[in-house]
C-alpha cells in the first residue's frame, strides 16, 4: 500500500511488513493490572518482549503527515499487530498540536461504532515527548484504491452498488458522531478503510470540529481560543473536498450539513474520479471552493453514461448553501437507499400547468412515469376535443413508445404541475439488466406484443 497522509490512520499488515524497520522498539508503562495469563494457557506468561520493559514492537511506518506518523506495531503484551499513531515533539513542534492529538484519541475512542476504528490505548513515552494511541491495524485498502480499480474498468452496475454499500456504511457512522455532537470535517476517500473482509471504517478525526455544549473531552483542544474551538477564519481541511463554508473559515456555520457535503464530495469522487473542487494549483482549489458550484457530475463522469438520478442526489449534498443540502448523513443514506431500489436511470422532468406534454401523431421515443401531479390524454375527433382518461402518480404515459416508435396516438396535457420519470428504450434496458429474470421476462412480453401489433397492423416496428 502506498504510503498516505495523516489520514492514513490504518494500513494492511502486509504493507507494513514491507516496510519493517526490525526490532525497534518503543516503551510505554503498561497497566499493571493487566493480566499475565493468555487465552486457553492455565500457566502464566511473561509477554514476549525483545526488551525488558517494551511493551510495543515496532513493523514498520504506514504513513504520515502534519499531525504525526502511523506505524504497524507489535503488541507483546497482547500478542497482535495494531496500529500506532505518533506524534513526536521536538523545539519546532507546534504547540497546538498536543492538545488536538490527545482530543483527537479521546474522540476517537469514544465513538465506539462498527463503522469507526476502534482506538485501544493511550500512552505517553518515558521521555514525555512522544504521545502515542493505539487502534485496529486493518487489512484492507482505502476508498481511494476502490475507486481506482473501478474507474479502471467499464461501467459495472453491481461494482458501483458495492461502493454505494460502502458509502451507506460512511453515512451511518457520520450520524452516529454527529449525535455525540462531533463533526468530522475532513471526509475523502482517503480516510475511509475498508477492509479484508468488507468492513468499513471511517478514519482520521484529527480536525473533528465539537458542536457547542455536546463536548465528549474534557481537554482543551488545539484550538486558537480559550474555549477549545478554532477562531473564525481558520481553513482547515482538504481543500478538493471541503465544504464552501470551511473553505471561508466560517466557523459558525461548520454543521451536519458540512459533513453531508463531504459525503456528497464521496459520491462525486465515485462518479467522476475527482474532487469536487479539483483545479491545477491549491490556490485556485480553494477559490472554487469557496464561491463556485459544484458542475454537476454528468460534465466530468468517469463513464460515457451516468444515473441521472444517482447524479442529482449527488449534486443536492454539494449545494452551495448548507440548506439546500440534504439536512443530515440519514437523510441523504435514504436518497441513495432509494435509487439502489431501482429507477435510478430514469431522469426526471417537470411540465407546467396547461402544458402539452405529447402531442397526437408525433413521433415518440420514450415514455413518462407520473411522480407528481395529474394530466388528461384526448383526441381531437371532427373538431372536438374528447376526453380518453385522466392519470395521476403511478400511471405510465406512451408507453408503446419505449417498445416501438410509433406515433403518439393522443395528446396528453398537464391538469396540475407535472413531474414525471422519463423513460427510454436505453434507461429501461440499464434497469433491467440489474435483474436478469425479469430483464428476460419483460423483453419477452415486449417481444410478443410487437409480433401482435405486426399481425393486426401489417406494420413492422422502426
Amino acid at each position: 500500500m502506498k504510503p498516505t497522509d495523516a489520514s492514513a490512520e490504518c494500513a494492511t499488515s502486509a504493507g507494513a511488513r514491507a516496510v519493517s524497520t526490525g526490532a525497534n522498539t518503543v516503551s510505554c508503562v503498561a497497566p499493571a493490572e493487566l493480566a499475565q495469563t493468555m487465552p486457553g494457557d492455565s500457566s502464566p506468561v511473561a509477554p514476549a518482549s525483545p526488551a525488558d520493559g517494551a511493551r510495543f514492537t515496532i513493523e514498520g511506518e504506514i504513513g504520515r503527515g502534519g499531525m504525526g506518523v502511523v506505524k504497524a506495531v507489535r503488541d507483546n503484551v497482547l500478542r497482535r499487530l495494531v496500529a500506532m499513531k505518533v506524534l513526536e515533539q521536538d523545539d519546532e513542534t507546534p504547540a497546538a498540536l498536543a492538545p488536538r492529538f490527545v482530543e483527537e484519541a479521546q474522540i476517537t475512542g469514544q465513538l465506539d461504532h462498527p463503522n469507526i476504528v476502534p482506538v485501544h490505548d493511550f500512552g505517553v513515552a518515558a521521555d514525555g515527548l512522544e504521545l502515542h494511541f493505539t487502534m485496529k491495524l486493518v487489512e484492507g485498502r482505502t476508498l481511494s484504491d476502490l475507486f481506482s480499480e473501478l474507474h479502471a474498468r467499464p461501467f459495472d452496475s453491481d461494482a458501483l452498488e458495492h461502493a454505494l454499500r460502502i458509502i451507506l456504511k460512511v453515512c451511518d457512522a457520520i450520524a452516529f458522531a454527529h449525535s455525540r455532537g462531533v463533526i468530522h470535517r475532513d471526509i475523502k476517500p482517503d480516510n475511509v478503510m475498508v477492509g479484508s473482509h468488507g468492513q468499513v471504517y471511517v478514519m482520521d478525526w484529527g480536525i473533528a470540529h465539537l458542536v457547542s455544549g455536546k463536548r465528549i473531552a474534557e481537554t482543551e483542544v488545539v484550538a486558537t481560543d480559550r474555549g477549545g474551538r478554532d477562531l473564525e477564519g481558520t481553513i482547515i481541511g482538504t481543500p478538493t473536498h471541503m465544504a464552501p463554508e470551511q473553505a471561508r473559515g466560517d466557523i459558525a456555520a461548520i454543521g451536519p450539513t458540512t459533513d453531508v457535503f463531504g459525503l456528497g464530495a464521496l459520491l462525486y469522487d465515485l462518479l467522476t474520479g475527482r474532487g469536487p473542487h479539483a483545479t491545477e494549483t491549491p490556490h485556485r482549489t480553494i477559490e472554487f471552493a469557496r464561491e463556485r458550484t459544484v458542475p454537476p457530475p454528468e460534465e466530468h463522469g468517469i463513464w460515457p453514461s451516468l444515473p441521472p438520478e444517482l447524479c442529482r442526489i449527488t449534486s443536492q449534498a454539494l449545494e452551495t448553501d448548507p440548506g439546500d443540502r440534504h439536512p443530515n448523513p440519514q437523510a441523504l443514506a435514504d436518497d441513495i437507499e432509494k435509487f439502489l431500489k431501482g429507477g435510478g436511470w430514469f431522469s426526471e422532468t417537470r411540465f407546467l400547468t396547461g402544458e402539452l406534454i405529447m402531442r397526437e401523431g408525433d413521433d415518440g421515443d420514450c415514455a413518462y412515469i407520473i411522480v407528481k401531479g395529474r394530466c388528461e390524454a384526448f383526441k381531437m375527433v371532427d373538431g372536438e376535443r374528447v376526453l380518453l382518461r385522466e392519470m395521476g402518480p403511478g400511471d405510465v404515459v406512451g408507453e408503446l413508445a419505449v417498445l416501438a416508435k410509433t406515433p403518439r396516438s393522443a395528446n396528453v396535457v398537464a391538469i396540475d404541475d407535472v413531474l414525471v420519470k422519463v423513460v427510454t428504450a436505453d434507461s429501461l434496458e440499464r434497469e433491467l439488466t440489474r435483474n436478469a429474470w425479469l430483464h428476460r421476462f419483460v423483453k419477452t412480453l415486449a417481444e410478443r406484443f410487437l409480433e401482435a401489433d405486426e399481425r393486426l397492423t401489417g406494420r413492422r416496428p422502426r
